[in-house]
């Protein structure tokens, strides 16, 4: 743990490598162990590495000096600074995601294997008008028209069914105010170990670009009269 031989350790202080700023709970726990004979006290500090990083320390000590067998405290000491490490990395990646689907343009949401929702950030309750506690546990389906839910419905079954990574469907959603707007949505499943454990989708909201096509199409279909009309 310290990167030093042994003979370097023996019959020197262990305060020597304990950082300033956990000396005060070290010596503390220390403490408490010899007012506790037999009595598992647990620490947790940083010990000063030969090449001076520092090394994130857990122990368990039980003080044994009535023993006439050992004479001594016994203190396990375990490196957990790859876990700790590990567990900044994690937090640091939640973050991060957090951040990413709160600003996101787009609706975010998680679903369970029923269609319930999980997760939802807060662009879609911005476009659904409903609030996160009104969203959460609700079915998916019911913000979907009514004349497009069987229809939905069998897209995500078969999705399911054939284990079908990805997918992306359109269909129009109906807020809580009742008004109506267009969603291109991808859905993704979401597995642990191999097996399928809910799914994830991002939603974007395509209500404008489909009423510029359908401008489009009535202008094409407007010149097209007129040329027949002018042919004419």
């Amino acid at each position: 743990m310290l990167g030093l031989p042994i003979a370097e350790i023996i019959n020197e202080n262990v305060f020597r490598w304990v950082h300033d700023d956990d000396m005060p709970t070290f010596k503390a726990n220390f403490a408490s162990r010899l007012e506790k004979p037999g009595v598992p006290v647990k620490n947790a500090f940083r010990l000063r590495h030969k090449d001076g990083s520092w090394r994130h320390i857990e122990s368990v000590g039980v003080n044994r000096l009535d023993d006439p067998g050992i004479r001594g405290i016994i203190i396990n000491y375990r490196d957990v600074t790859e876990s700790r490490r590990a567990e900044e990395a994690l937090r640091e990646g939640e973050l991060r995601y957090r951040q990413l689907t709160e600003q996101a343009t787009d609706i975010i949401y998680n679903c369970d294997l029923e269609g319930r929702f999980t997760f939802v950030n807060p662009t879609g309750t911005r476009l659904t008008k409903f609030t996160e506690e009104e969203l959460l546990g609700r079915h998916f389906l019911s913000l979907i028209r009514k004349d497009y839910r069987e229809r939905a419905a069998e897209f995500y079954t078969r999705q399911r069914m054939q284990s079908i990574r990805s997918t992306y469907f359109e269909f129009p959603a109906i807020a809580k105010d009742g008004s109506e707007l267009w969603l291109g949505q991808s859905v993704q499943i979401v597995e642990e170990h191999g097996k399928p454990v809910g799914v994830q989708a991002i939603a974007r909201d395509i209500t404008a670009r489909l009423a510029l096509e359908d401008q489009l199409r009535q202008a094409q279909k407007m010149e097209a009269i007129g040329r027949l009309a002018g042919g004419v």
